[in-house]
């Protein structure tokens, strides 16, 4: 029974990884053919560079992941964790060490993305006290909401 992993999965579309079938395009073929006979599904392309099907469908997902194990016999597990070092990994610890200094200097009042969210909002008060408006002022302010709302603590606070 070759293993699959569910790579992407959205309402209507998911693709799976079957890296047995890695550069076997007869073996996707097959698959996609067996899997288009089933109801519910509106299309599968497959791709043996990447060994991958993508799938349209409509159906709920978990009725899907039945299908691709009951009928074409694929074992469905979690998608393994790549574990290739990102090459800003020394740059993010530095950030981080920097990030802690300034946490303890402060007593945890403080922390790096407090200060670039400051800095962000006087830089767009600034252009638009200079009457530069349209651009750069709003992407400032986008840039320092998108801070506060897109990223957390690491830690909680205390």
């Amino acid at each position: 029974m070759p293993v699959g992993h569910v790579v992407h999965e959205l309402p209507e579309r998911m693709r799976i990884r079957i890296p047995e079938y890695r550069k076997d395009e007869a073996a996707l073929a097959r698959l996609s053919q067996r899997l288009e006979q089933e109801e519910g599904i509106a299309s599968v392309s497959g791709d043996a560079l990447t060994a991958s099907l993508l799938i349209r469908h409509r159906m709920e997902g978990e009725d899907l992941k039945a299908v691709l194990t009951d009928t074409l016999g694929i074992d469905l597990q979690p998608a393994p964790v790549s574990k290739v070092r990102h090459s800003l990994a020394p740059v993010n610890a530095a950030i981080e060490t920097v990030n802690n200094s300034l946490r303890r200097a402060s007593s945890g009042s403080t922390d790096l993305q407090a200060l670039i969210f400051i800095f962000l909002v006087a830089a767009a008060v600034r252009q638009l006290l200079r009457g530069q408006v349209m651009v750069p002022a709003i992407s400032l302010l986008w840039y320092a909401f998108e801070l506060v709302l897109h990223t957390a603590p690491k830690t909680p606070p205390e």
